[in-house]
């Protein structure tokens, strides 16, 4: 059983906000297509919502002397000190408008501890309190996480890591998440591998129906092609690689994951 988690896709994180990332926008295209094309690959989809209180002790603005990005020692740990941003109740705590949403979304609200952040879905950054997010997985018997959004280097990489400490098949989808920098980004994206986190990208693993393979169903060859053709060459070796055998599927899948991911941006051009 799967699940898609949609990090912090909101208002202050996306173009014109308080705490803009680069590129947000470019986000929402690619997730967007999954869901309305392959939303039934998924048993179940969450929404994270970043929802502070006006005195949250992140923002610069409730610390005198100090400015936004400084770092201070907040209970025993660093804290980088964020423009007010997503504040519970606001038009900047509010999920994008240019998100496909969907009624049986579930919305988890994190980061309304004033005292202490939390860039993970799954728990504040102290580990001591823990959002509902995971014992609704266990709910609903979900073993395998999919997890996009914003940020790739700050709450998309600490709910991977939280994710796949917790048990859970983790895999990071790479072009359906921005990050704040480069550096940075480039550093999670190669500590998430380190914690055998899977990165792929959309435009490789999701280019064709993969509902019969996610849930033990017979694969079929006639699977409607998603953004790619399916006589492109690296994607054929890979659907030959499910033709063969369905048995240790996941196995597979992963090998076929590191195997793509190694195909340049050139050579997968259609």
């Amino acid at each position: 059983m799967s699940c898609l988690l949609i990090i912090d896709v909101q208002n202050d994180f996306m173009q014109g906000g308080s705490l803009q990332v680069s590129d947000s926008m470019d986000i929402l295209k690619p997730i967007n297509t999954l869901r309305k094309q392959h939303n039934n690959l998924f048993d179940l989809i969450v929404l994270s919502q970043d929802w502070h209180p006006f005195n949250h002790m992140s923002f610069a603005s409730n610390h005198a002397n100090k400015k936004v990005f400084d770092t201070i020692n907040l209970n025993g740990s660093n804290q980088i000190l964020w423009p007010n941003h997503c504040v519970q109740e606001s038009f900047g705590s509010e999920i994008h408008k240019g998100l496909h949403r969907e009624k049986s979304d579930i919305i988890i609200k994190k980061g309304t501890n004033p005292t202490i952040d939390s860039y993970s879905a799954f728990m504040d950054n102290d580990k001591k309190h823990k959002t509902e997010l995971e014992s609704i997985l266990k709910k609903n018997n979900i073993t395998t996480v999919y997890i996009c959004g914003l940020a790739t280097d700050y709450c998309v990489y600490y709910s991977c890591l939280d994710a796949a400490s917790l048990g859970f098949k983790t895999y990071f989808l790479q072009d359906a998440s921005k990050g704040v920098s480069k550096d940075t980004t480039a550093k999670a994206i190669e500590n998430m591998i380190k914690y055998n986190i899977k990165h792929l990208k959309l435009t490789l693993i999701f280019c064709f129906w993969l509902e019969p393979i996610l849930i033990n169903r017979e694969y079929s060859t006639t699977s409607t092609p998603f953004l790619y053709p399916i006589e492109n060459k690296p994607f054929q070796k890979w659907i030959d690689l499910f033709n063969k055998e369905t048995k240790h599927v996941e196995d597979k899948l992963d090998k076929a994951i590191d195997d793509l991911n190694s195909v340049t941006d050139r050579e997968i051009r259609p």
